[in-house]
C-alpha cells in the first residue's frame, strides 16, 4: 500500500509469496515518483487503469538494472527474472522491452 500524499509505503512482509515484495516494493515507489494521488493498494492482478499500468512499467525500470547489473546479456533471461520476482505474467512482453533497453544503454 502507497499514501502518495504521506510518502508512506507499507508492506506486508507476511504477504503469501515472498519473491513479489521487491517488485511490490518497486511498484509502490513508482507511485509515489509517477505523482499519483491517493491511498493505493497493490494487486497482481490484471488491470487496465492508467495508474497502475504506469507504476507496473516505472517498476520495471526500477527493478530490471538492479536485478540485471551483474549479468551479461547473454546470459540474461527472462523466465528466471519473472520467475525469482514473481511479477505477474502479462507484463512479459513490458519486461522484455524494459530489459532490452537496460543492455542498449549498458
Amino acid at each position: 500500500m502507497v499514501d502518495t500524499e504521506a510518502r508512506l509505503i507499507i508492506l506486508n512482509n507476511k504477504w503469501p509469496n515472498a519473491n513479489e515484495l521487491p517488485f511490490q516494493a518497486a511498484h509502490e515507489c513508482a507511485h509515489i515518483l509517477n505523482g499519483d494521488n491517493g491511498k493505493l493498494r497493490y494487486t497482481n492482478q490484471y488491470t487496465k487503469s492508467r495508474t497502475e499500468n504506469g507504476a507496473n512499467q516505472r517498476a520495471l525500470s526500477i527493478i530490471v538494472p538492479m536485478y540485471f547489473a551483474d549479468i551479461p546479456e547473454e546470459s540474461a533471461n527472462i523466465d528466471q527474472f519473472m520467475n525469482d520476482l514473481a511479477i505477474p505474467q502479462w507484463l512479459e512482453d513490458s519486461a522484455v522491452q524494459c530489459i532490452e533497453r537496460f543492455y542498449e544503454n549498458y
